[in-house]
């Protein structure tokens, strides 16, 4: 029964915090925690070298050098800090950690932006040819929102906030489970600015039952990118890069944003996710000996929708183990097609197939099928399992141990096809929210019965529900 235990799972590791909470108290006589200094951060650009400002407690510094040129070496200077009419006015105590001898002032101007407008020095420091002119450098604060790729695209907000040094900035991932859903934390990490607008976001935390530390190390958990003209553009998880906009400055999203399907075979469906620049293709599902293996991504790339609707799909990338590693193509290929009526045809090998949205315009199912069917199921203890049909093609999942009340644990939609019925869960009940968790469940509903096989490839176990 792995596919309902995995259900099922979710709800026993709830109820174990919850119980854990529940035997947990707060001493009053807890000692005062003391708060982390403020910490501000400024940088700007000129001949070729990125300035980045570091003040710790409004009294000590470190400002970063860093050379276009990636031979060269960045230059860490420390020291103690003073604000004077906006100003600050900088006394090095140490270069790359060796004490300075050489005695004076930078004084590093702040424009209205935040970033350095000016820097003028009277300290020598070895390897550094102080410009005449600084472009000061927008920081990267606030909430961003665009699109990340993590197996399909996901709408995502990138909270930054000044951090700790050596890093200066941090920031908290959250996604979107479903259209206008709550926002969860999903992930946390530090910034790296480097020159030319360059960032690089290092995830060192991410959201299971708390937060848990990563290896930085992983290129996994790093997102290159740049920040230029209020934009930031990021590579996620390997796939394409991503605009994320501030809040309120994005453009309009493009009507070809999200999930659209075309039907091989009763219950397999071939997908395509498009953001506002990408798109991904993925194969129809598998079955095999009573468990489902996921979408097997082979092509990504990019898009345009241009004017009466012609749509033309650019394949940049192929993928040799489902969307794991991605090889960019010798010669880029195309893909025409049109957008119509919220109908999406392409030309995939010279033969028009057409998608549509997830259960659009499907008739009603059946309403023999409609209400809510129940059976009595062991994982391992006892429990009363609840399935609601509805009209749309959706369903709801709860679940009641013992004399408790039913609590929600999964939804989805679902496809019958004659006799064979395919479940599809989207989304499962976490923490008083809906969260991604895709898998599927086969089934069968005739003649007025219903079966559900709530198996693992090992031992499959058909469950028959009862109409209530």
């Amino acid at each position: 029964m792995r596919n309902f235990c995995r259900l099922f799972g979710i709800i026993a590791t709830a109820a174990l915090i919850g119980f854990s909470m529940s035997g947990c108290s707060m001493d009053d006589d807890s000692p005062a925690r003391t708060p982390p200094p403020e910490v501000r951060t400024y940088r700007g650009s000129g001949d070729g070298m990125t300035f980045v400002l570091i003040i710790t407690g409004g009294a000590s510094f470190e400002l970063r050098i860093v050379s276009d040129d990636p031979n060269v070496a960045t230059i860490y200077i420390s020291g103690a800090a003073s604000l004077d009419n906006g100003n600050w006015v900088l006394a090095p105590a140490a270069v790359d950690g060796a004490p300075v001898t050489d005695e004076g002032e930078i004084t590093v101007e702040v424009d209205a932006s935040g970033g350095i407008g000016d820097i003028d020095s009277d300290v020598d420091i070895p390897g550094v040819d102080w410009p005449d002119t600084v472009t000061p450098l927008p920081n990267l604060s606030g909430t961003f929102e665009g699109m990340m790729w993590a197996n399909r695209p996901n709408l995502t907000r990138l909270i930054f906030e000044v951090g700790t040094p050596p890093i200066g900035d941090a920031f908290t991932m959250q996604w979107q489970w479903g259209a206008g859903g709550a926002w969860s934390n999903i992930g946390r990490g530090t910034v790296e600015f480097g020159a030319s607008g360059a960032v690089d976001l290092t995830i060192t935390h991410w959201w299971e039952d708390g937060w848990d530390p990563v290896d930085p190390a992983d290129p996994e958990y790093h997102m290159p990118g740049t920040f230029a003209n209020g934009v930031l553009t990021l590579v996620s998880f390997g796939y394409a890069a991503e605009p994320f906009f501030r809040l309120g400055t994005a453009p309009a999203a493009s009507p070809l944003r999200g999930t659209w399907q075309r039907q091989t075979e009763p219950g397999a469906f071939e997908t395509l996710y498009f953001t506002d620049v990408n798109w991904a293709r993925a194969e129809p599902p598998m079955f095999g000996g009573g468990f489902y293996e996921y979408n097997a991504f082979v092509s990504r790339g990019t898009f345009e929708l241009g004017v009466g609707g012609t749509v033309t799909l650019t394949v940049t990338h192929t993928t040799p183990d489902n969307g794991d590693t991605w090889n960019a193509v010798t010669q880029a290929t195309t893909v025409a097609g049109s957008f119509a009526n919220n109908t999406l045809t392409l030309a995939f090998d010279s033969v028009d197939e057409t998608f549509a949205r997830p259960g659009a315009a499907a008739p009603p199912p059946p309403a023999g099928l409609v209400g809510t069917w129940e059976a009595d199921v062991e994982i391992p203890d006892p429990a009363r399992m609840r399935v609601t049909f509805a009209n749309d093609w959706s369903w709801t999942a709860q679940a009641r141990f013992g004399s408790g009340a039913f609590e929600n644990f999964a939804r989805g939609t679902f496809t019958l096809d004659g006799t064979i019925l395919v479940l599809t869960r989207t989304h499962a009940w976490e923490y008083g929210a809906w969260l991604a968790s895709p898998d599927m469940i086969p089934g069968t509903f005739d003649s007025g019965t219903l079966i559900l096989n709530l198996a693992d490839e090992y031992d499959p176990e058909l469950v028959t529900f009862t109409r209530q």
